[in-house]
């Protein structure tokens, strides 16, 4: 198959059409085929000399191994990885019924082999389409088992570093809508931090600084916003230093010992950036909390 493969690339017209219609209908399976340790070949170089409209063909042939149940899964993830790995020639419909395809994986045991390929067609969704995907997966951390978020976590923390300026500002959005939600995944919302421009981040301090000044009942958001002020702050200007400092100076006397360990570990974040001042003050709020 590979010899095939090989001399009509290499050949072109009527000879590669042939030797496609003979892998599609007879062999389809070699269009999956990848490297692996006794055998260096793959269909890499036969599938890139391809029409467009021949790629539809493999395209669907990949969608439905891979999401046949009965099929090998070491094919399923052959298939995933082609997918990703072929990503530049989906058009919008092929790329949102891949990541259709894909988006459950972090559920399975073996989910790591579908990773890489769950990011990469994620990042190249674009408009309304990556509006729902990122949607979606953000949404999975409420669903999901405790073993489970991990998962979730880490898939949106590696797109995260991978996002462009409008795709960023989608995740803000949801980032800022989802940031009153005390079951959102706090990581993630400091993850997407460090991606945001100066006016998000500003945005994103306040609503902070409101949840956390309001002395909201739930402690265990007290204590995230008090981590994300942190996060945030180190990448603003000197008024927001003096804000993040009262803040976490008042924290440090909060009734909750994980709200004031939180805010203790803010202080010592930014402590860097502040003058003797707020030094002399913050030491002597922790001396103070020793003796209590």
């Amino acid at each position: 198959a590979h010899a095939l493969a090989t001399i009509s690339s290499q050949l072109g017209g009527k000879h590669l059409d042939n030797a496609f219609q003979c892998f599609i209908h007879r062999f389809p399976s070699y269009f999956y085929k990848t490297e692996d340790w006794f055998d260096k070949t793959d269909a890499t170089q036969f599938l890139m000399k391809l029409k467009e409209g021949q790629l539809g063909d493999v395209f669907q042939c990949l969608i439905n191994r891979l999401s046949d149940e009965k099929e090998d899964k070491d094919n399923c993830r052959k298939c995933a990885q082609l997918l990703g790995k072929f990503s530049m020639k989906w058009n919008e419909k092929q790329l949102n019924d891949t990541f259709n395809s894909l988006k459950d994986m972090p559920n399975k045991d073996d989910y790591e082999t579908y990773r890489e390929a769950l990011e990469t067609i994620t990042v190249k969704l674009s408009g309304k389409q990556f509006d729902n995907a990122l949607n979606y997966l953000i949404d999975r951390l409420n669903w999901e088992e405790i073993h489970k978020l991990d998962n979730y976590a880490g898939l949106l923390y590696r797109i995260a570093q991978r996002l462009d300026e409008k795709q960023i500002n989608i995740a803000s959005n949801y980032y800022m809508d989802k940031l009153n939600d005390k079951n959102e995944h706090q990581n993630i919302r400091i993850k997407f931090s460090n991606k945001c421009n100066e006016q998000q981040l500003n945005k994103a301090f306040n609503s902070s600084m409101d949840i956390f000044t309001d002395k909201n009942d739930d402690k265990d958001l007290r204590g995230e916003c008090a981590e994300l002020l942190g996060t945030i702050a180190v990448n603003l200007n000197e008024r927001h230093f003096g804000d993040a400092f009262q803040c976490f100076t008042n924290g440090l006397k909060d009734s909750d010992w994980t709200v004031r360990y939180s805010c203790a570990q803010s202080l010592v974040t930014l402590s860097k950036k502040w003058n003797n001042k707020q030094l002399d003050i913050t030491f002597q709020c922790l001396i103070d909390g020793f003796q209590n």
